[in-house]
């Protein structure tokens, strides 16, 4: 085959066969190329049928309204909820969190451990000591206010154990 334009190209010597064999790879290949296209294409149609599904569209519409408000609403009821924590994390600074109770024998004529002290304080080791003591005259209730873990009134080696038990006492996290 002689042809100016291959002459031109420097490609006339070569069998014409073969640009038919080139041309036919080609034309497969682009043929494959389209028909995977066209499934993909066709996959998309359906997922895009399925989203669009009711009049015009109008049912995605209604559903991105719905979730709008959802959202809306969802971030209304965060805020409150920050609001809450917060409140309630200042009223739980002022309560009571700490305790300890100690048992102890404050007679050693009488048995048994009959006497006892209870601490109780809130995080910052602010709160009461109670002390029941127990003797054969009766019983007597003393009370002390602890501040940041200390008396103002002087306190017995129990009530220092009782009030030490308390200061240690994990708070739960």
């Amino acid at each position: 085959m002689d042809s100016q334009i291959f002459r031109s190209i420097g490609i006339d010597g070569i069998d014409p066969a073969i640009y038919i064999i080139i041309l036919t790879v080609m034309s497969f290949g682009l043929l494959i190329t389209c028909i995977v296209q066209g499934v993909k294409l066709h996959r998309e149609r359906v997922r895009l049928d399925k989203l669009m599904a009711g009049k015009d569209g109008r049912s995605l519409e209604k559903k991105i309204d719905q979730i709008m408000d959802d959202n809306r609403y969802l971030l209304g009821a965060v805020d409150d909820h920050k609001d809450s924590i917060k409140y309630l994390t200042r009223r739980l600074s002022v309560v009571f969190q700490k305790s300890a109770l100690l048992k102890y024998n404050a007679h050693q004529k009488m048995g048994g451990e009959l006497s006892f002290i209870l601490v109780l304080l809130d995080e910052n080791n602010t709160g009461i000591l109670i002390n029941s003591v127990n003797v054969t005259e009766g019983s007597y209730v003393y009370s002390k206010v602890i501040e940041n873990g200390k008396s103002k009134i002087e306190l017995g080696p129990e009530e220092i154990r009782a009030l030490e038990q308390a200061i240690e006492t994990e708070l739960p996290r």
